[in-house]
C-alpha cells in the first residue's frame, strides 16, 4: 500500500513497511531513510537521515524528518532551509 500526503510542495510518500522517501520536487531531491547527506553550512560533516520519533534541544519528542551527525551523533530536525543547503546524497 503506497501512502502519499503534500505540505507547502514537499510531498512525503511511504510505502507502508518497506520504504520512507521524501521527494522535494523543487530542489530536484528525493531523500529516504538511512541516507547520508552534507549540508552547505556544515562544512564537511555527514549526516544521517532518519524518519520517526526524536527529541532535540530539551523539546519534548516529535515524530518526523530528521538527521544525525554520524561522528557525534547530534540530532537535528530536517527543516525546509536544510533542503535547499544539501550538496551532497549517499544511499
Amino acid at each position: 500500500m503506497l501512502e502519499a500526503k503534500t505540505l507547502n510542495n514537499v510531498k512525503t510518500m511511504q510505502k507502508v513497511g518497506v520504504l520512507m522517501e521524501l521527494n522535494v520536487p523543487e530542489f530536484e531531491i528525493t531523500l529516504e531513510v538511512g541516507d547520508y547527506v552534507r549540508l552547505g553550512r556544515f562544512n564537511a560533516e555527514t549526516w544521517s537521515v532518519h524518519y520517526g520519533w526524536y527529541a532535540w534541544g530539551g523539546n519534548r519528542p516529535v515524530c518526523g524528518w530528521y538527521l544525525t551527525n554520524i561522528l557525534t551523533q547530534a540530532v537535528k530536525p530536517l527543516q525546509y532551509t536544510d533542503l535547499e543547503d544539501i550538496y551532497i546524497i549517499e544511499s
